[in-house]
């Protein structure tokens, strides 16, 4: 069993901002402002952006024009002032002149209706990936479009999406975008730089660029067909980036863990028809139901209340594997028997304050009551759920 990643773990640490005095954001003109300073590579940069959130010790939580995440904290600032100008994110065109920029020559920028795809995949790559991308999106936007407790932030730009063309370059790419090496995923969303990072699934890696010119859309269907996880890796991560810019989560904040993976589990079973709606959004999928039945019988009350109370057992290679497997169990279950109680608990964990992360003790205390106001204690439904499960063989 493999698992998909949402860069939550790796790309930011826990935050300089816990005790936060001022949360800057929102939907007024702010001023846009110049920032100088050393980051975690002991580079020195300089950027142009907001104020997102500011600290009683100086640091900030800042959102550059191309929409980055820089923690930057009063040793790491050497420079800061405001100019005679308003934030305003890069347009466009300014993005994908950026974009070929930063990736240089052998990659191509596709244009979809709510997508940029960077990729050096090949065209007919990145058309099929931008047409999974959108399919998946209308499906996404209808799913939430038929919950009456929640409204989505509209979306005002296209989102990004980077595929690599071969898992060795994957490889590379995330060694320097995240600064480690990959954990055996096939995917992420970086939240600090609000993108999707991908590679070539299905195609052989020794493709030649000009091979990769020549392959058709039908080409890569075929390829892809021989790697299962390969569109659901897709949706599982293209649903983290919707959700982080519909307002399903926030950003750089204290978000539960078995919330963001499973609600992306959830939604990820692929639909691979040829029809133009995304129809199977919560059906089971045989990954998650077979690992789910390696560990039916570890879970108990008490794991739930670990599971829904810390991050802790997503954080340990021995454990993490069964943490996303009752995740997707626990979210299926709230979606399926409890749905009005879950959606208040989305709804109430949407709202979380960027850069404030609670210490442990009060992050459980925290957790703990939000869970029990909107859905209630483990305990409540521990044999319910179990009764859910049964159907599963």
């Amino acid at each position: 069993m493999r698992n998909f990643v949402c860069i939550l773990l790796t790309v930011l640490p826990v935050s300089m901002l816990i005790g936060q005095d001022k949360q800057a954001g929102g939907a007024d003109a702010q001023p846009m402002e110049q920032f100088r300073f050393t980051d975690k590579q002991e580079e020195e940069r300089t950027i142009l952006g907001r104020v997102l959130v500011e600290a009683q010790d100086g640091g900030v939580l800042v959102e550059d024009q191309a929409e980055w995440l820089w923690n930057i904290t009063p040793a790491q600032m050497k420079e800061r002032k405001k100019l005679d100008s308003t934030y305003s994110p890069l347009s466009d065109e300014e993005r994908i002149s950026a974009l070929k920029d930063e990736f240089g020559i052998g990659f191509e920028v596709t244009e979809t209706q709510h997508y940029l795809v960077v990729s050096n995949a090949g065209p007919a790559y990145s058309e099929w990936s931008g047409a999974l991308l959108e399919k998946f999106f209308g499906g996404y936007m209808k799913f939430w479009a038929d919950e009456e407790a929640v409204e989505l932030t509209k979306l005002d730009r296209r989102l990004l999406v980077v595929i690599l063309a071969n898992k060795a370059q994957f490889d590379a790419f995330y060694l320097r975008d995240v600064g480690q090496q990959t954990p055996g995923s096939f995917g992420y969303y970086s939240i600090q730089k609000n993108r999707v990072v991908l590679y070539d699934f299905g195609s052989d890696e020794n493709l030649t660029a000009q091979q990769r010119q020549n392959q058709t859309v039908r080409d890569v269907k075929k390829a892809v067909k021989k790697v299962p996880f390969s569109v659901a890796t897709v949706v599982h991560e293209a649903f983290h980036q919707l959700a982080f810019n519909t307002g399903i989560h926030t950003r750089y904040a204290d978000n539960p863990l078995w919330l963001l993976e499973g609600l992306a589990m959830y939604f990820e079973t692929p639909d691979m028809g040829s029809g133009s709606k995304w129809t199977r959004i919560g059906r089971t999928n045989d990954w998650r139901k077979g690992a789910f039945k390696a560990i039916r019988s570890a879970i108990t009350v008490e794991s739930l209340e670990q599971l829904t109370q810390s991050d802790a057992r997503f954080q340990k290679a021995e454990t993490g594997h069964a943490a996303y497997a009752e995740a997707w169990a626990l979210t299926t279950y709230l979606m399926k028997r409890k749905r009005k109680e879950f959606m208040a608990f989305i709804l109430a964990n949407s709202t979380n304050p960027q850069g404030v992360w609670e210490k442990p003790d009060k992050q459980v205390e925290k957790r703990t009551r939000v869970f029990a106001e909107t859905i209630g204690a483990p305990a409540d439904f521990k044999k319910t759920m179990e009764s859910y499960f049964k159907r599963i063989r």
